[in-house]
């Protein structure tokens, strides 16, 4: 009688399995986390027009903040200076004047919409990854280029925010070069 010893497959018997699980990992997190605050900012673009024109129409006004109207009507103002600031009042007065606000809002809109289906990408290529299936590499660097591009192609007027593009970009290129050192022994 003869003893068969049958190999089994472990959990990191593969090549640089531990290696590819931390990465695949830190892309569903990310993914997960980035989906996520998509989404957020397609509703808050979505709504955040009445906001403004509410706080354009309240502009030099003084209001009791005491009632719910008042300070619904204080937080639109609010909202608006804010928003002014941050987008430039050169750039928000010009979109203003062309009547173009709400265009405006739709590009950031459908910008983020694009991240979102750039981050489900991410997270079925990680997927692919953790089994060691090539096409999951090429649907990562085909989701981190989209999302890099994607305000280039859907934002009115783009004007890159260089600290956020880097950051961004920077980590996408450091994934993509790691997840390139392991690529050889997927199938």
């Amino acid at each position: 009688m003869s003893t068969t010893i049958i190999e089994t497959e472990t959990v990191f018997s593969r090549p640089d399995q531990r290696f590819v699980n931390i990465l695949t990992t830190l892309t569903f997190i990310g993914s997960v986390v980035g989906f996520v605050f998509a989404l957020m900012y397609v509703m808050m673009y979505n709504n955040l027009e009445p906001v403004i024109q509410k706080g354009i129409a309240a502009q030099g006004q003084n209001f009791d903040v005491t009632t719910k109207e008042g300070s619904q009507m204080k937080q639109a103002q609010d909202t608006y200076f804010s928003f002014r600031n941050t987008l430039g009042e050169e750039r928000f007065d010009k979109y203003l004047k062309q009547g173009n606000l709400d265009g405006f809002f739709r590009s950031y809109s459908h910008h983020y919409m694009v991240v979102a289906a750039s981050n489900l990408l991410s997270f079925f290529a990680a997927l692919w990854m953790r089994s060691y299936k090539k096409k999951g590499f090429y649907v990562y660097v085909f989701s981190v280029v989209l999302f890099m591009i994607s305000p280039f192609l859907t934002i009115w007027d783009y004007r890159i925010l260089w600290l956020g593009t880097f950051t961004f970009a920077g980590i996408g290129l450091a994934f993509i070069f790691l997840y390139s050192r392991v690529i050889k022994h997927f199938g």
